[in-house]
């Protein structure tokens, strides 16, 4: 009789404090493990030969100490993660017991950023959150910066868009190409441009909006970037899309439930997200969250709603859970609040915490540990960098500073929960 073997891991999140000690996962683990505290720890994989193969899990550290990644002999290093760092190992062959795994992230390897790195290697200490655009106060900058998503620290200097803008396009990326599209360059703007995320430069043309406008929102799959709504001489109802590999003018992917802007989104692999938003000219707030399947164009579905009608709020994800932090509310004054959904369970928004700093018109990034919020005002532009841990229900933490001062901005990373 043949042998049963696991072929298909629980979805699921596990959380495990350090200790110095071990963690031996089973075929029962769940996808993602979490660990927190402040000591280092080992992490042992489970026998190969009770799995399929292209089974994977997820590992990440969220800890201030280093986590070991061990093959099932307890011996054999397959990685070493420093703090705030990530992998996930993938079963290629499942013969013996060790098996033969890969480790694939978001932003370090081969093949784009996404094929086999070498054992004992921390793939995800090189991931980056970017920052583009904006209003310093007086003019609107085509200023990129850039952070490393493993380190708390100020912001430095990526390189400029290829065209001046602000009121936060929208954005997209894969594990190594970052996208802006549309904004406000003294009109509604068409423009896409892109940079690699892992190369400091000046933006490159890509193509064009099939409409110009601004405050539109954003989100991707590793393939697909999806943008949706903004304004244009009123708001809109437009989602269009792009293939992020290939440059070229954006294709039309269906409308909106709500004709909105200056709206916030975010995305797991298969789901877009967004959330909020103005309608003009009716001069009304929106609390609608609508989503997309982001492999099947289509028009949005309705996925919930905001505790309280925001615009110029900011979203982002992990895999699992998207945040909208910020904005005005409809009496116009800013807001701390950040709420959070499962991006897989349509449901209303949850309260998750608070920003450090109430604003609006801020940028957003997150890896598969944080979500990262940046800039924004408050009547005046702000450098503000703050962040959340996912994981954890609390007020927003200082990250940094943003190497420049102001709002209208937009974030992408490379490990964000559109890729995973």
């Amino acid at each position: 009789m043949a042998s049963w073997k696991q072929s298909k891991i629980k979805f699921g999140f596990a959380s495990t404090v350090t200790s110095g000690g071990t963690l031996s996962l089973t075929s029962s683990s769940l996808q993602y493990q979490i660990l927190t505290g402040s000591s280092n720890h080992s992490v042992v994989l489970p026998d190969a030969t009770t799995l399929v193969n292209g089974i994977a899990f997820n590992i990440i550290n969220a800890s201030s100490g280093t986590v070991t990644v061990y093959l099932h002999d307890g011996t054999t290093v397959q990685s070493t993660l420093s703090g705030g760092t990530a992998v996930q190992v993938i079963l290629n062959t499942n013969s013996v017991s060790n098996g033969t795994w890969s480790n694939k992230a978001g932003a370090a390897g081969t093949s784009g950023g996404l094929g086999s790195v070498a054992p004992g290697s921390d793939v995800t200490s090189v991931a980056r959150g970017v920052f583009g655009g904006g209003n310093n106060g007086s003019v609107t900058v085509a200023t990129i910066d850039y952070i490393a998503l493993n380190t708390q620290a100020n912001a430095s200097s990526f390189g400029s868009l290829s065209v001046t803008r602000e009121e936060m396009p929208g954005t997209a990326a894969s594990s190594t190409r970052g996208i802006w599209a549309g904004g406000y360059n003294g009109g509604a703007s068409a423009v896409i441009d892109y940079v690699t995320i892992q190369t400091t430069g000046n933006a490159t043309n890509f193509g064009n909006l099939t409409q110009a406008r601004f405050t539109l929102a954003g989100c991707s799959s590793s393939v697909t970037g999806v943008f949706a709504c903004g304004h244009t001489s009123s708001s809109v109802s437009t989602i269009d899309y792009v293939t992020i590999a290939t440059t070229g003018n954006a294709t039309s992917f269906g409308s909106s439930t709500d004709a909105r802007e200056s709206l916030g989104g975010c995305a797991s692999s298969t789901r877009g997200v967004f959330a909020g938003g103005y309608r003009s000219p009716a001069n009304t707030f929106s609390t609608t969250i609508d989503y997309v399947t982001i492999a099947s164009p289509s028009s949005a579905t309705s996925f919930g709603n905001l505790s309280a009608a925001r615009y110029r709020l900011v979203g982002c994800s992990n895999n699992m859970t998207g945040f909208f932090a910020g904005g005005l509310n409809s009496g116009n004054s800013n807001q701390t609040i950040i709420e959070y959904v499962t991006i897989q369970t349509l449901a209303n928004a949850t309260t998750f915490g608070n920003l450090s700093q109430a604003r609006n018109s801020l940028g957003a990034c997150a890896s598969l540990v944080h979500a990262i919020f940046g800039g924004g005002t408050n009547g005046s532009v702000q450098n503000t960098i703050d962040f959340v841990t996912i994981s954890t229900l609390a007020t927003a933490s200082s990250w940094g500073t943003l190497s420049q001062s102001r709002s209208g901005l937009s974030g992408l990373s490379s490990q964000h929960g559109g890729l995973f």
